[in-house]
């Protein structure tokens, strides 16, 4: 910046002075202050004394438009005066003090709490204010207002408002403190746009340079609260946009993210905020792996060897390593199989049983607060499963994963078991209370079958997936060896039980294998257009028939 941003002692303007007379005479004094701030730039170009006085008025006066986040009751007099287009044009200036203003202003007009806060200050206080119409009364009016905010939103888009915030992003000095502040507050419009409309993430990707940014921006030392912010949008813009995740793959995002992790492999995050970074970045990988063709590019960047490094350290990276390779391997897509074979050939297979044995979790636990058992549990029988599903029977690979189950007097099947046994527990109580509720809507006549899905899910989220998971495991190396089998039914007989649970458990779990889910993956890789340069060759999924088909032929022996 050539100026620095002043103190104005602006003081809060009251909402109810805020109309479009008001709004009609502001917009005048910005524009004539614009004029008068150009021509002076034009006439004395090398000498900044002559024209920051007249960028202080500007400054003075964009900042009175802060104050109409109180007023989105007036954002259509906004939209309808023109203002938009004004702000938008000083996002260029060559002062990037003024264009953070203009940042700041549009930041705080499309916060997400504005609608709500609004509502509340219209209605006033009163004893009434949580009375239940009062409530609705306010919800309401936050909904009419929100769509004033959308309006907004839509205006700035329509008149390449997120170019134009993109490129000043570009000319901002990271050693300057206005300007980081003018970055938390462009990725905080981000933020609030795609909150309010999921739709806006992939419509700034698509039309600007931000990815690109934001990779660059992760890789920013000393590392700060912006480089983490970054990495959060990040995931924001990648979670619900195949097209977004493809288009971060088509510029090396993959192997940037890689790199990112890399550090963490023998090292923690050195703060609480730098915890979140590492967490944000894993979560986009994860988010990347969503989609086959991304699942290549991990592949071949060497994903498959750092998640293993980052399992054999036991730093607090590897339970995110775990979560990674998770997605990584569970599906039923050729490529999934070709990780596999990469796992086991970077001898993940080790690491991943220590894991499953609990080696070294009290000091793990105690060490770092953001650990997850059950979280842990879950990815770990996960990749076990995936290993049997994705290699050949008799093969070399399979042996090597019987054999693990069968050394020391088969402890890992042990494991297993004991698994089985917690997660059967935890699930008991969940089970009572569903078998309650259907009881009494059958009572009241108000039970339909549909709701049998709802209670599937809650059993889902409790445990039921975990579970199903590691009987599936116990099926697979049951019904390949006798042993295993003999040795799992007796441990269950000694708890009361008998491996017909755990055929129960598996068979539920086929008959609530997604087809439809698994068709509709297929057909979204198979349709992605080939003239789309940013979709990688094509890796379409297996029959989706084909895993029920394995697990029937299984538990027919089991």
């Amino acid at each position: 910046a050539d100026g620095h941003r002043p103190h104005t002692g602006s003081t809060a303007l009251p909402s109810a002075g805020i109309d479009a007379t008001f709004l009609r005479r502001l917009l005048l004094q910005l524009e004539k202050a614009i004029t008068k701030n150009q021509e002076l730039r034009v006439k004395y170009p090398d000498t900044p004394t002559r024209f920051m006085e007249s960028e202080i008025a500007l400054d003075q006066i964009l900042y009175q438009f802060v104050d109409l986040a109180q007023a989105p009751q007036c954002y259509p007099d906004v939209v309808q005066l023109g203002i938009i287009p004004s702000l938008l044009s000083l996002l260029s200036h060559e002062n990037t003090d003024i264009a953070g203003r203009v940042v700041q202003i549009l930041n705080e007009w499309t916060d997400e709490d504005v609608p709500a806060n609004a509502a509340m200050e219209e209605q006033g206080s009163s004893e009434d204010d949580h009375s239940v119409d009062a409530v609705i009364q306010r919800q309401e009016r936050a909904l009419q207002l929100t769509e004033h905010v959308r309006a907004l939103v839509a205006t700035i888009v329509e008149h390449q408002g997120l170019d134009l915030f993109v490129q000043n992003l570009a000319r901002l000095n990271s050693t300057n403190a206005e300007d980081q502040q003018t970055v938390f507050a462009t990725l905080g419009f981000i933020e609030n746009i795609t909150t309010l409309d999921p739709q806006y993430a992939e419509v700034v990707v698509q039309r600007t340079k931000i990815v690109p940014w934001l990779l660059n921006q992760l890789q920013a030392r000393p590392f700060n609260s912006n480089v983490q912010y970054a990495s959060e949008i990040l995931v924001i813009l990648l979670q619900t946009s195949r097209r977004n995740r493809l288009r971060l793959g088509h510029i090396g995002g993959v192997d940037n993210l890689l790199q990112q992790l890399a550090k963490y492999r023998r090292q923690d995050p050195a703060t609480d905020e730098e915890l979140e970074y590492m967490e944000n970045l894993f979560d986009t990988l994860c988010s990347v792996l969503t989609e086959p063709e991304l699942k290549l590019l991990f592949l071949q960047s060497e994903g498959v060897e750092l998640m293993v490094i980052m399992l054999r350290e036991r730093r607090v990276s590897r339970s995110r390593a775990l979560k990674v390779l998770n997605y990584a391997v569970s599906s039923n897509q050729p490529i999934s199989r070709m990780i596999v074979d990469r796992l086991l050939e970077a001898s993940g297979l080790v690491p991943v049983l220590n894991v499953l044995m609990k080696k070294g979790l009290g000091k793990f636990k105690k060490a770092y607060k953001t650990f997850s058992e059950s979280e842990e549990e879950e990815h770990t029988v996960c990749i076990v499963a995936a290993l049997l599903k994705h290699t050949d029977p008799a093969s070399a690979s399979r042996w090597r994963i019987m054999r693990k189950f069968l050394d020391h007097d088969c402890e890992r099947v042990d494991r297993l078991v004991e698994l089985h046994m917690d997660y059967t527990q935890k699930l008991r109580p969940i089970d009572q209370a569903i078998a309650q509720e259907r009881a009494e809507l059958k009572a009241s006549d108000t039970y339909d079958d549909g709701m049998e899905e709802d209670f599937y899910l809650r059993r889902m989220s409790s445990g039921l997936f975990t579970l199903q998971t590691v009987d599936t495991v116990l099926v697979y190396l049951g019904a390949e060896d006798t042993a295993i089998k003999t040795h799992a039914e007796r441990l269950l007989k000694r708890q009361g039980k008998a491996l017909d649970e755990v055929r129960t458990n598996v068979q539920e779990y086929i008959a609530n294998l997604g087809d439809e889910e698994a068709a509709e993956e297929i057909k979204a890789v198979s349709q992605s257009p080939a003239s789309d340069p940013e979709s990688a060759p094509h890796i379409t999924n297996q029959t989706p028939n084909r895993q029920k088909q394995t697990l029937k032929q299984l538990l027919s022996v089991f």
